[in-house]
């Protein structure tokens, strides 16, 4: 699972070197349903010869009330081939954007329409950052606004993400926060986070989530390598002030691991459903999806 969306105005997408959309054909589903159910990347990597791997790969609606998973989009994606992270979603990332499903790709991005997994559109994303000429694309939630601003023009904020031919150990992320105009325009430093805590939290950029009601940010992970480290979820909320994050006014806390000890991997703020949704994995490498609470 790369990244957990609601469909709660819009949706896009983008295809990179495989990209198989449902027929235009197919009844479309009320928008009531549309909107309903949490948006994840399950799987894409290259055609498999197995069918059970096909099956899995693409773009999955979740029903947290039911605990129930409907396939959106047979999404077959990669980039750069097998030794990629790109091969398995790793550095793929999944928002909305009005009515749309904005998938992020390394160098591309794709707009799907929701009720359908129809592809309308593919474009290639604003580089945020190229040392020594690797790019580094900003991965991260579009907003319909942020504080103070006009709603008329939404806005990506995210982590640079490296993509492309990296070790498949780990993701690279950079912890400098930048904004995206219109989720696909012009890209401008935010916040520097290098200097913070937040910036040492594990999987950070996967963990950033926008909070409307409380007008700031919220980051959770685990913080060291130690296994008393990995018994502690540290979460962070980084109040906007004056139209810019307040570094200084930040507030941390600390709570025990949901599952005793391990680490995680994403998190999707559901304001609709009052609930922070996590994806956890324990030591035993199996993952579960948590619904946190997000007022303590």
């Amino acid at each position: 699972m790369a990244t957990m969306v609601r469909k709660p105005l819009a949706t896009s997408i983008v295809l990179v070197l495989l990209g198989l959309g449902l027929s235009a054909q197919a009844e479309q589903p009320p928008w009531t349903e549309v909107q309903a159910p949490l948006y994840a990347v399950l799987e894409h990597s290259w055609y498999s010869p197995f069918p059970a791997l096909n099956d899995r790969q693409g773009i999955w609606a979740w029903h947290p009330e039911a605990n129930t998973w409907r396939r959106v989009a047979p999404f077959v994606y990669n980039t750069w081939g097998s030794g990629s992270h790109d091969k398995r979603a790793v550095t793929a990332y999944l928002t909305t954007t009005w009515d749309h499903l904005l998938f992020a790709g390394g160098g591309v991005r794709l707009h799907l329409d929701p009720g359908s997994g129809r592809i309308l559109r593919r474009f290639s994303p604003t580089v945020a950052e190229a040392p020594s000429g690797w790019p580094w694309e900003t991965k991260g939630p579009c907003l319909g606004a942020l504080p103070g601003e006009s709603a008329t023009t939404p806005v990506l904020i995210g982590f640079p993400v490296r993509g492309g031919l990296s070790p498949l150990s780990a993701e690279v992320a950079l912890p400098r926060l930048y904004r995206e105009q219109a989720c696909g325009g012009p890209v401008a430093l935010l916040a520097d986070l290098s200097a913070l805590p937040e910036s040492e939290y594990h999987h950070f950029h996967r963990n950033l989530n926008y909070d409307p009601q409380r007008a700031g940010l919220w980051m959770l992970g685990i913080r060291g390598n130690t296994s008393s480290d990995h018994e502690t979820l540290q979460v962070s909320f980084l109040p906007f002030t004056k139209g810019e994050v307040d570094l200084a006014g930040a507030v941390r806390s600390q709570i025990p691991h949901p599952l005793g000890a391990g680490s995680f991997r994403l998190s999707f703020l559901d304001v609709e459903r009052s609930a922070l949704f996590a994806v956890a994995v324990n030591f035993g490498y199996a993952a579960h999806v948590l619904k946190l609470d997000p007022k303590t």
